[in-house]
């Protein structure tokens, strides 16, 4: 079965066209997952720079047991300007033992798959609604497709070993790095301006990955330090792709187990 079938059996050229979206915009809408843990209502007397704002946004990510929300990824093309699709799930996250669970919801064609992540075991698991089937592979074959936001997912499974109280910063580390999240002490970040997104006050910073040859411009809220939106910009500063995050619940008790529960009725295929 080819790898189109295998993902969107009703059409054969739904999925090769999402297959060309850069690896790096679901790395950091899933890293924008956990950097938007950052819930604690901070109060600093004066404006941070750029390095302040993700240093402290990073600071939060020891606090994140689990978070669920709506993620949206619109893909533009660089040359004109326009967009050319979007992608839209539900999107669920335990850090400890590490589960994901992806719920597509656009576009049509790809609504109901489901990708389930386990760390623990090294594995991804994807639901098709229109075959009922489940396909497996490891992780380093998933995040061959995906990017290594979700093929290193196993990392996750070494936080928080000595309970709530005994992570660590280089732990907290480990998890930005994973999530693709950018290093203030690596990548210098400088904040633009302040703006609204969706009615919040936010703080827009810049962050060049000179070795990639892209820029990542951050919305984060200033009261809390969630991110809000990220744009990814090409080495000619053209918009590649824009990512949105609504529905926050953070800390809410997710369960593993649950996230990586097979849909009703689905089978492995062979």
């Amino acid at each position: 079965m080819t790898q189109a079938n295998r993902w969107c059996r009703d059409s054969r050229t739904c999925w090769p066209a999402w297959t060309r979206v850069r690896r790096s915009a679901w790395g950091m809408a899933v890293g924008a997952v956990v950097l938007g843990g950052a819930l604690a209502n901070l109060a600093h007397a004066a404006t941070p720079t750029g390095n302040q704002v993700l240093e402290r946004a990073v600071a939060q990510l020891e606090g994140v047991r689990d978070v669920s929300l709506v993620v949206q990824v619109e893909q533009f093309d660089p040359a004109s300007g326009k967009k050319v699709g979007t992608m839209a799930a539900q999107l669920q996250a335990v850090v400890d033992p590490a589960a994901v669970r992806l719920t597509l919801t656009a576009p049509q064609a790809l609504a109901g798959q489901v990708i389930m992540i386990d760390g623990v075991k090294q594995e991804a698991y994807v639901y098709s609604p229109v075959t009922e089937q489940v396909t497996a592979e490891s992780l380093e074959q998933f995040g061959s497709q995906f990017g290594p936001a979700f093929g290193d997912m196993g990392k996750f499974s070494t936080l928080g070993k000595g309970g709530a109280t005994g992570r660590s910063s280089g732990q907290s580390s480990d998890l930005r790095s994973l999530l693709q999240l950018p290093d203030p002490q690596q990548y210098p970040a400088t904040l633009i301006r302040t703006a609204t997104v969706n009615g919040v006050s936010a703080y827009v910073v810049d962050v060049v990955n000179t070795q990639a040859l892209i820029l990542q411009r951050f919305w984060v809220a200033t009261q809390s330090y969630q991110v809000l939106q990220i744009e990814t910009y090409d080495a000619r500063n053209r918009l590649t792709s824009r990512v949105s995050l609504s529905q926050w619940k953070v800390n809410s008790g997710l369960d593993s187990s649950r996230l990586l529960k097979w849909p009703a009725g689905a089978t492995l295929a062979q």
